[in-house]
Protein backbone atom coordinates (compact mmCIF):
# COMPACT_ATOMS: atom_id res chain seq x y z
CA UNK A 1 0.00 0.00 0.00
CA UNK A 2 1.17 3.60 -0.39
CA UNK A 3 1.57 3.77 3.38
CA UNK A 4 3.84 0.91 3.82
CA UNK A 5 6.32 2.38 0.91
CA UNK A 6 6.65 5.08 2.79
CA UNK A 7 8.05 3.86 5.56
CA UNK A 8 10.94 2.40 2.87
CA UNK A 9 14.17 3.93 4.52
CA UNK A 10 15.75 6.71 2.17
CA UNK A 11 19.25 6.98 0.81
CA UNK A 12 22.31 6.65 3.51
CA UNK A 13 24.10 9.67 3.75
CA UNK A 14 27.01 8.79 1.57
CA UNK A 15 25.07 7.71 -1.61
CA UNK A 16 25.54 9.14 -4.71
CA UNK A 17 22.56 12.15 -5.28
CA UNK A 18 22.61 11.36 -8.97
CA UNK A 19 19.08 10.62 -8.26
CA UNK A 20 16.78 10.02 -5.08
CA UNK A 21 16.06 6.67 -3.23
CA UNK A 22 13.20 8.42 -1.16
CA UNK A 23 9.99 7.34 -2.24
CA UNK A 24 7.39 9.40 -3.52
CA UNK A 25 5.72 10.32 -0.64
CA UNK A 26 8.96 11.54 1.29
CA UNK A 27 9.57 13.49 -1.45
CA UNK A 28 6.06 15.33 -1.75
CA UNK A 29 6.60 15.70 2.41
CA UNK A 30 9.88 17.11 1.40
CA UNK A 31 8.46 19.51 -1.23
CA UNK A 32 6.30 20.56 1.33
CA UNK A 33 8.56 21.95 4.02
CA UNK A 34 8.46 18.77 5.96
CA UNK A 35 10.73 18.66 9.35
CA UNK A 36 10.79 22.50 9.48
CA UNK A 37 8.80 22.82 12.37
CA UNK A 38 7.71 26.51 11.25
CA UNK A 39 6.24 26.08 7.51
CA UNK A 40 2.85 26.04 8.44
CA UNK A 41 2.66 28.77 11.38
CA UNK A 42 4.87 31.34 9.61
CA UNK A 43 1.78 32.30 7.25
CA UNK A 44 0.28 33.44 10.27
CA UNK A 45 3.20 34.85 11.64
CA UNK A 46 3.17 37.24 8.47
CA UNK A 47 -0.48 37.62 9.35
CA UNK A 48 0.57 39.57 12.18
CA UNK A 49 3.85 41.03 10.53
CA UNK A 50 1.44 42.90 8.46
CA UNK A 51 -0.88 44.04 11.21
CA UNK A 52 2.13 45.50 13.05
CA UNK A 53 3.73 47.32 10.70
CA UNK A 54 0.48 48.93 9.35
CA UNK A 55 -0.19 49.98 12.97
CA UNK A 56 3.06 51.84 13.46
CA UNK A 57 2.98 53.30 9.92
CA UNK A 58 -0.32 54.99 10.90
CA UNK A 59 0.43 55.64 14.28
CA UNK A 60 3.82 56.97 13.55
CA UNK A 61 3.09 60.63 13.25
CA UNK A 62 1.40 61.12 16.34
CA UNK A 63 4.15 59.15 18.20
CA UNK A 64 6.65 61.40 16.66
CA UNK A 65 5.13 64.43 17.57
CA UNK A 66 4.69 63.27 21.79
CA UNK A 67 8.28 61.67 21.17
CA UNK A 68 9.52 65.41 19.57
CA UNK A 69 11.34 63.68 16.84
CA UNK A 70 11.26 63.53 12.72
CA UNK A 71 9.03 61.00 11.86
CA UNK A 72 11.05 60.29 8.62
CA UNK A 73 14.01 59.54 11.17
CA UNK A 74 12.02 57.75 13.64
CA UNK A 75 10.38 55.27 10.72
CA UNK A 76 13.95 55.24 9.02
CA UNK A 77 15.58 53.54 12.53
CA UNK A 78 13.01 51.12 11.97
CA UNK A 79 14.94 50.70 8.41
CA UNK A 80 18.31 50.56 9.99
CA UNK A 81 17.65 47.42 11.61
CA UNK A 82 16.24 45.92 8.62
CA UNK A 83 19.07 46.58 6.64
CA UNK A 84 21.29 44.84 10.08
CA UNK A 85 19.44 41.70 10.15
CA UNK A 86 19.71 39.73 6.72
CA UNK A 87 23.16 41.43 6.62
CA UNK A 88 23.98 39.94 9.50
CA UNK A 89 21.78 36.54 10.29
CA UNK A 90 21.42 35.34 6.69
CA UNK A 91 23.87 32.22 7.30
CA UNK A 92 22.27 31.68 10.99
CA UNK A 93 18.87 31.35 9.37
CA UNK A 94 19.80 29.08 6.92
CA UNK A 95 21.68 26.76 9.56
CA UNK A 96 19.05 26.73 12.27
CA UNK A 97 16.05 25.72 9.53
CA UNK A 98 18.82 23.37 8.79
CA UNK A 99 19.10 21.88 11.87
CA UNK A 100 15.47 21.36 12.84
CA UNK A 101 16.66 24.71 15.23
CA UNK A 102 13.71 27.17 13.33
CA UNK A 103 11.33 26.89 16.01
CA UNK A 104 13.84 28.59 18.62
CA UNK A 105 14.60 31.12 16.44
CA UNK A 106 11.23 32.05 15.72
CA UNK A 107 10.13 32.46 19.19
CA UNK A 108 13.32 34.68 19.69
CA UNK A 109 11.66 36.75 16.75
CA UNK A 110 8.47 36.56 18.27
CA UNK A 111 9.77 37.78 21.75
CA UNK A 112 11.73 40.68 20.07
CA UNK A 113 8.91 41.75 18.22
CA UNK A 114 6.59 42.38 21.49
CA UNK A 115 8.91 43.77 23.81
CA UNK A 116 8.94 46.46 20.79
CA UNK A 117 5.73 46.89 20.79
CA UNK A 118 4.96 47.27 24.46
CA UNK A 119 7.83 49.53 24.74
CA UNK A 120 6.72 51.95 21.78
CA UNK A 121 3.62 52.37 23.78
CA UNK A 122 4.94 52.90 26.98
CA UNK A 123 8.08 55.19 26.36
CA UNK A 124 8.24 58.57 26.29
CA UNK A 125 12.26 59.40 25.32
CA UNK A 126 13.06 60.62 21.95
CA UNK A 127 16.19 58.69 21.81
CA UNK A 128 14.86 55.35 23.26
CA UNK A 129 12.02 55.84 20.60
CA UNK A 130 14.98 54.89 18.30
CA UNK A 131 15.84 52.08 19.94
CA UNK A 132 12.71 50.87 19.87
CA UNK A 133 11.92 51.31 16.12
CA UNK A 134 15.46 49.84 15.43
CA UNK A 135 14.20 46.78 17.51
CA UNK A 136 11.33 46.51 15.77
CA UNK A 137 12.57 46.67 12.46
CA UNK A 138 15.24 43.49 13.47
CA UNK A 139 12.96 41.53 14.58
CA UNK A 140 10.54 42.06 11.21
CA UNK A 141 14.06 41.58 8.95
CA UNK A 142 14.46 38.03 11.35
CA UNK A 143 10.40 37.10 10.93
CA UNK A 144 10.99 37.85 6.79
CA UNK A 145 14.11 36.31 6.58
CA UNK A 146 12.92 33.08 8.31
CA UNK A 147 9.80 32.63 5.86
CA UNK A 148 11.52 33.10 3.10
CA UNK A 149 14.23 30.68 3.41
CA UNK A 150 11.69 28.16 5.20
CA UNK A 151 10.12 28.45 1.81
CA UNK A 152 13.12 28.61 -0.76
CA UNK A 153 14.66 25.15 1.21
CA UNK A 154 11.40 23.17 1.06
CA UNK A 155 9.87 24.53 -2.17
CA UNK A 156 13.08 25.36 -4.39
CA UNK A 157 11.78 26.21 -8.02
CA UNK A 158 8.27 26.52 -7.16
CA UNK A 159 8.67 28.60 -4.37
CA UNK A 160 6.51 31.27 -6.07
CA UNK A 161 3.43 30.35 -5.00
CA UNK A 162 4.02 30.04 -1.29
CA UNK A 163 6.27 32.95 -1.22
CA UNK A 164 3.22 34.93 -3.06
CA UNK A 165 0.84 33.24 -0.14
CA UNK A 166 2.97 34.55 2.69
CA UNK A 167 2.93 38.31 1.41
CA UNK A 168 -0.41 38.13 0.63
CA UNK A 169 -1.10 37.42 4.01
CA UNK A 170 1.43 40.29 5.20
CA UNK A 171 -0.57 42.52 3.38
CA UNK A 172 -4.12 41.42 4.54
CA UNK A 173 -2.56 42.23 7.96
CA UNK A 174 -1.34 45.68 6.41
CA UNK A 175 -5.16 46.20 5.40
CA UNK A 176 -6.85 45.89 8.39
CA UNK A 177 -3.90 47.28 10.26
CA UNK A 178 -5.38 51.35 9.80
CA UNK A 179 -8.67 50.40 10.90
CA UNK A 180 -7.98 48.82 14.35
CA UNK A 181 -5.21 51.46 15.09
CA UNK A 182 -8.59 54.17 14.49
CA UNK A 183 -10.77 51.94 16.87
CA UNK A 184 -8.52 50.95 18.85
CA UNK A 185 -5.31 53.24 19.42
CA UNK A 186 -4.65 52.93 22.89
CA UNK A 187 -4.80 49.21 22.99
CA UNK A 188 -3.88 47.85 20.01
CA UNK A 189 -0.19 47.29 20.63
CA UNK A 190 -0.72 45.80 23.73
CA UNK A 191 -2.63 43.53 21.90
CA UNK A 192 -0.23 43.00 19.57
CA UNK A 193 2.63 42.17 21.91
CA UNK A 194 0.07 39.72 23.66
CA UNK A 195 -0.58 37.75 20.34
CA UNK A 196 3.15 37.34 19.70
CA UNK A 197 3.92 36.33 23.25
CA UNK A 198 1.34 33.78 22.92
CA UNK A 199 2.34 32.47 19.71
CA UNK A 200 5.95 32.33 20.82
CA UNK A 201 5.37 30.37 24.29
CA UNK A 202 3.28 28.12 21.90
CA UNK A 203 6.21 27.82 18.86
CA UNK A 204 8.83 27.35 22.18
CA UNK A 205 5.94 24.85 24.32
CA UNK A 206 5.90 22.77 21.10
CA UNK A 207 9.43 22.21 21.10
CA UNK A 208 9.92 21.47 24.94
CA UNK A 209 7.21 19.33 24.39
CA UNK A 210 8.79 17.14 21.39
CA UNK A 211 11.95 17.76 21.09
CA UNK A 212 13.71 19.18 17.46
CA UNK A 213 11.67 18.47 14.60
CA UNK A 214 11.43 14.92 13.28
CA UNK A 215 12.35 13.88 9.68
CA UNK A 216 14.55 16.85 9.55
CA UNK A 217 17.32 14.77 8.50
CA UNK A 218 15.28 12.70 5.81
CA UNK A 219 14.41 15.76 4.52
CA UNK A 220 17.97 16.98 3.97
CA UNK A 221 18.82 13.61 2.56
CA UNK A 222 15.62 13.84 -0.35
CA UNK A 223 15.94 17.08 -0.85
CA UNK A 224 18.08 16.91 -4.09
CA UNK A 225 16.23 14.74 -6.70
CA UNK A 226 17.60 16.50 -9.70
CA UNK A 227 21.19 16.82 -9.97
CA UNK A 228 24.23 15.07 -9.58
CA UNK A 229 25.53 17.93 -6.98
CA UNK A 230 23.87 18.00 -3.96
CA UNK A 231 21.39 20.77 -3.23
CA UNK A 232 23.25 21.64 0.40
CA UNK A 233 25.97 23.01 -1.11
CA UNK A 234 24.68 24.94 -3.33
CA UNK A 235 27.18 27.07 -5.76
CA UNK A 236 24.93 30.08 -6.20
CA UNK A 237 23.49 32.22 -9.27
CA UNK A 238 25.89 34.38 -11.79
CA UNK A 239 26.35 37.51 -10.05
CA UNK A 240 25.11 39.88 -13.00
CA UNK A 241 21.79 38.43 -12.46
CA UNK A 242 22.16 38.65 -8.75
CA UNK A 243 22.77 42.52 -9.14
CA UNK A 244 19.70 42.91 -11.42
CA UNK A 245 17.85 41.24 -8.87
CA UNK A 246 19.08 43.31 -6.05
CA UNK A 247 19.14 46.74 -7.68
CA UNK A 248 15.11 46.14 -8.73
CA UNK A 249 14.07 44.74 -5.39
CA UNK A 250 16.09 48.26 -3.97
CA UNK A 251 13.78 50.60 -5.96
CA UNK A 252 10.58 48.03 -5.54
CA UNK A 253 10.70 47.58 -1.82
CA UNK A 254 11.13 51.30 -1.20
CA UNK A 255 8.63 51.84 -3.14
CA UNK A 256 6.08 49.49 -1.58
CA UNK A 257 7.15 50.56 2.48
CA UNK A 258 6.69 54.32 1.21
CA UNK A 259 3.26 53.74 0.54
CA UNK A 260 2.39 51.31 3.58
CA UNK A 261 4.37 53.91 6.09
CA UNK A 262 3.29 56.97 4.96
CA UNK A 263 -0.02 56.89 3.31
CA UNK A 264 -1.95 57.83 6.29
CA UNK A 265 0.38 60.80 7.17
CA UNK A 266 0.11 61.99 3.32
CA UNK A 267 -3.81 62.07 3.40
CA UNK A 268 -4.11 63.73 6.81
CA UNK A 269 -1.40 66.35 6.14
CA UNK A 270 -1.10 66.65 2.36
CA UNK A 271 -4.35 66.38 1.46
CA UNK A 272 -6.31 67.60 4.54
CA UNK A 273 -8.75 64.51 4.71
CA UNK A 274 -9.98 63.28 8.66
CA UNK A 275 -8.17 59.82 10.27
CA UNK A 276 -11.68 57.87 9.17
CA UNK A 277 -10.73 59.03 5.16
CA UNK A 278 -6.99 58.39 6.13
CA UNK A 279 -7.12 54.81 6.78
CA UNK A 280 -8.37 54.24 3.71
CA UNK A 281 -4.93 55.21 1.89
CA UNK A 282 -3.14 51.99 3.41
CA UNK A 283 -6.08 50.19 3.51
CA UNK A 284 -6.62 50.87 -0.34
CA UNK A 285 -2.70 49.73 -0.91
CA UNK A 286 -3.01 46.63 0.91
CA UNK A 287 -6.28 45.10 -0.89
CA UNK A 288 -5.33 45.86 -4.04
CA UNK A 289 -2.06 44.35 -2.98
CA UNK A 290 -3.57 41.54 -1.20
CA UNK A 291 -6.34 40.52 -4.07
CA UNK A 292 -3.44 40.51 -6.77
CA UNK A 293 -1.28 38.31 -4.86
CA UNK A 294 -4.37 35.44 -4.03
CA UNK A 295 -4.79 36.31 -8.64
CA UNK A 296 -0.98 35.01 -8.66
CA UNK A 297 -1.89 32.40 -6.84
CA UNK A 298 -3.80 30.80 -10.29
CA UNK A 299 -1.16 31.95 -12.20
CA UNK A 300 1.42 29.72 -10.87
CA UNK A 301 2.22 28.45 -14.13
CA UNK A 302 2.95 31.59 -15.57
CA UNK A 303 6.90 33.09 -15.49
CA UNK A 304 7.60 34.54 -12.63
CA UNK A 305 9.80 37.10 -14.61
CA UNK A 306 6.31 37.97 -16.66
CA UNK A 307 4.69 38.73 -13.33
CA UNK A 308 7.88 40.76 -12.26
CA UNK A 309 7.19 42.47 -15.70
CA UNK A 310 3.85 43.66 -15.92
CA UNK A 311 3.97 44.45 -11.81
CA UNK A 312 6.70 46.92 -12.91
CA UNK A 313 4.51 48.40 -15.67
CA UNK A 314 1.25 48.82 -13.06
CA UNK A 315 3.84 50.33 -10.47
CA UNK A 316 5.11 53.37 -13.15
CA UNK A 317 1.59 54.51 -14.17
CA UNK A 318 0.51 54.21 -10.44
CA UNK A 319 3.06 56.47 -9.41
CA UNK A 320 3.01 58.87 -12.46
CA UNK A 321 -0.63 59.48 -12.46
CA UNK A 322 -0.15 59.66 -8.65
CA UNK A 323 2.60 62.30 -8.83
CA UNK A 324 0.15 64.51 -11.41
CA UNK A 325 -2.55 64.28 -9.32
CA UNK A 326 -0.50 66.02 -6.26
CA UNK A 327 0.60 68.62 -9.20
CA UNK A 328 -2.65 69.74 -10.31
CA UNK A 329 -4.31 69.49 -6.89
CA UNK A 330 -0.94 72.00 -6.19
CA UNK A 331 -2.05 74.52 -8.85
CA UNK A 332 -5.57 74.34 -9.02
CA UNK A 333 -6.93 73.49 -5.87
CA UNK A 334 -8.32 70.46 -4.00
CA UNK A 335 -11.13 70.06 -6.78
CA UNK A 336 -9.40 69.36 -9.45
CA UNK A 337 -7.68 66.36 -7.62
CA UNK A 338 -10.79 64.44 -6.02
CA UNK A 339 -9.93 61.62 -3.20
CA UNK A 340 -10.74 58.96 -5.55
CA UNK A 341 -8.30 59.89 -8.10
CA UNK A 342 -5.40 59.37 -5.54
CA UNK A 343 -7.20 56.25 -3.95
CA UNK A 344 -6.76 55.10 -7.43
CA UNK A 345 -3.14 55.78 -7.96
CA UNK A 346 -2.55 54.20 -4.71
CA UNK A 347 -4.81 50.85 -5.92
CA UNK A 348 -2.22 50.92 -8.86
CA UNK A 349 0.70 51.19 -7.10
CA UNK A 350 -0.60 48.43 -4.62
CA UNK A 351 -1.08 45.76 -7.74
CA UNK A 352 1.97 46.70 -9.32
CA UNK A 353 4.41 46.34 -6.15
CA UNK A 354 2.67 43.15 -4.99
CA UNK A 355 4.09 40.22 -6.85
CA UNK A 356 7.50 41.55 -6.44
CA UNK A 357 8.93 39.90 -3.35
CA UNK A 358 8.16 36.62 -4.63
CA UNK A 359 8.54 36.75 -8.78
CA UNK A 360 12.26 38.21 -8.04
CA UNK A 361 13.05 35.41 -5.74
CA UNK A 362 11.80 32.85 -8.31
CA UNK A 363 13.08 34.30 -10.85
CA UNK A 364 16.41 34.32 -9.56
CA UNK A 365 16.14 30.69 -8.09
CA UNK A 366 15.20 29.86 -12.03
CA UNK A 367 19.06 30.49 -12.36
CA UNK A 368 20.31 27.86 -9.74
CA UNK A 369 20.33 27.84 -5.55
CA UNK A 370 20.99 30.93 -3.97
CA UNK A 371 23.74 30.62 -1.54
CA UNK A 372 23.23 31.81 1.96
CA UNK A 373 25.69 34.57 1.35
CA UNK A 374 23.37 35.28 -1.87
CA UNK A 375 20.25 35.24 0.27
CA UNK A 376 21.45 37.80 2.82
CA UNK A 377 23.02 40.21 -0.05
CA UNK A 378 19.51 39.87 -1.63
CA UNK A 379 17.44 40.91 1.15
CA UNK A 380 20.24 43.19 2.35
CA UNK A 381 19.03 45.03 -0.72
CA UNK A 382 15.38 44.80 -0.07
CA UNK A 383 15.84 46.24 3.72
CA UNK A 384 17.98 49.08 2.03
CA UNK A 385 14.82 49.58 -0.36
CA UNK A 386 12.58 49.71 2.73
CA UNK A 387 14.49 51.91 4.58
CA UNK A 388 14.61 54.40 1.67
CA UNK A 389 11.04 54.01 1.69
CA UNK A 390 11.04 54.66 5.26
CA UNK A 391 12.66 58.04 5.32
CA UNK A 392 13.13 59.78 1.97
CA UNK A 393 8.79 60.77 1.63
CA UNK A 394 9.54 62.49 4.52
CA UNK A 395 12.22 64.72 2.43
CA UNK A 396 10.63 65.27 -0.88
CA UNK A 397 7.39 63.85 -0.63
CA UNK A 398 4.83 60.57 -0.98
CA UNK A 399 4.12 61.53 -4.97
CA UNK A 400 7.78 62.52 -6.13
CA UNK A 401 8.97 59.63 -3.92
CA UNK A 402 7.25 56.85 -5.52
CA UNK A 403 8.10 58.54 -9.16
CA UNK A 404 11.46 58.06 -8.91
CA UNK A 405 11.44 54.47 -7.59
CA UNK A 406 8.56 53.24 -10.02
CA UNK A 407 10.62 54.86 -13.11
CA UNK A 408 14.26 53.70 -12.16
CA UNK A 409 12.46 50.03 -11.40
CA UNK A 410 11.36 50.05 -14.68
CA UNK A 411 14.68 51.13 -16.45
CA UNK A 412 16.87 48.21 -14.75
CA UNK A 413 13.46 45.35 -15.86
CA UNK A 414 13.96 46.96 -19.35
CA UNK A 415 17.85 46.74 -19.80
CA UNK A 416 17.98 42.95 -17.98
CA UNK A 417 14.81 41.79 -20.47
CA UNK A 418 17.07 39.07 -21.90
CA UNK A 419 18.57 37.64 -18.49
Amino acid sequence: TASHRCLRPVAAPGAPTHHSFAPPCVRRRAAMGYGTGIHNVVFFVMLLRGITIGVVGAGSLDLALALGVPQNCLIAARGVGHVLSPALLSGLIGRVVWTGNSQLFLAVSLLLMAFSEVAMKANTSGAFGYVVFFLLGLATAMIDSTGDVVMMTAHREKCAMPLNMLHALSGLGGMIAPYLFVAFPDRILTILAAAHVLLALGVAGRRAQVGKPQGWQAKIQAVSVQTTSTTLTPTGIPTRILRGGMAFIFFSAAAETAMASWGFTFAITELQQPPSVAARFPATFYFFFTFSRILLLFASKRPPSLMMRLGALLMLVGAACLRAASYVRETRGPDAAPTGVFLACVALIGVGTCPQMGSVLATLRQHGALTSRQQGQYRTAAALGNTMGMWLPGVIGLPTSEAFWAAAGGRIVAGLGRD
